[in-house]
C-alpha cells in the first residue's frame, strides 16, 4: 500500500481526501471536508466554505493514519452492510442494527496510483450497536478523526 501513502509534488495541488455524511445516495458538492495536495483545508459551513492549511507533514501523517493504522483500503462498505444485516448473536432479544433514513458517510482518498472511496450508511448508530464489526469500528474511527478537523476549523 506504498502506493497509498505518495501525495503528488509540491506545488501540483489536488483534492486528495473528501469526506461527507449526507442523506443521499452520492456525496454533496462542496463536499463536507476536503483536503488538497498542498494542506489546503475546506469544509462547508451553512453559509459557504471556510479554508483553512495543515502542513504536508501533518497530511501524510493523517494519510498514513488513515491507510495503514486504520486500514481504509481493506475496509468495504458493501461488506459492513451485509454483516450489519447479519444477526448479531442468537441470544435474547431481537436486536435493531438499521435506522430509517439514516447519513451515509462517504470517504474518498486519491493519491498518486491509488484512489479509495467508502460509503457506509449510519456508522455513527450502527457501529455503537455492533462493536463486533472490525471494518465498521475502524470506519468509523476515521470518520471520528476527519470530524475533529472539521470541528477544529469550524471553532477556528
Amino acid at each position: 500500500m506504498a502506493a497509498c501513502l505518495a501525495l503528488p509534488p509540491p506545488g501540483e495541488a489536488q483534492s486528495v481526501l473528501s469526506f461527507d455524511v449526507a442523506d443521499a445516495r452520492a456525496p454533496r458538492h462542496p463536499p463536507l471536508l476536503e483536503i488538497d495536495s498542498d494542506g489546503g483545508i475546506a469544509v462547508r459551513m451553512g453559509d459557504g466554505i471556510k479554508r483553512g492549511r495543515m502542513s504536508r507533514a501533518d497530511l501524510l501523517h493523517l494519510i498514513e493514519e488513515i491507510v495503514t493504522e486504520q486500514g481504509l483500503p481493506s475496509i468495504d462498505g458493501g461488506a459492513i452492510r451485509r454483516a450489519l444485516e447479519a444477526p448479531a448473536g442468537t441470544d435474547g432479544p431481537a436486536q435493531i442494527h438499521a435506522v430509517a433514513d439514516a447519513p451515509t458517510s462517504f470517504l474518498s482518498l486519491s493519491l498518486p496510483g491509488c484512489a479509495l472511496s467508502v460509503a457506509v450508511e449510519g456508522s455513527a448508530f450502527a457501529s455503537a450497536a455492533r462493536p463486533d464489526i472490525d471494518a465498521l469500528q475502524r470506519f468509523r474511527r476515521i470518520e471520528l478523526r476527519l470530524l475533529e478537523i472539521v470541528t477544529s476549523l469550524q471553532q477556528s
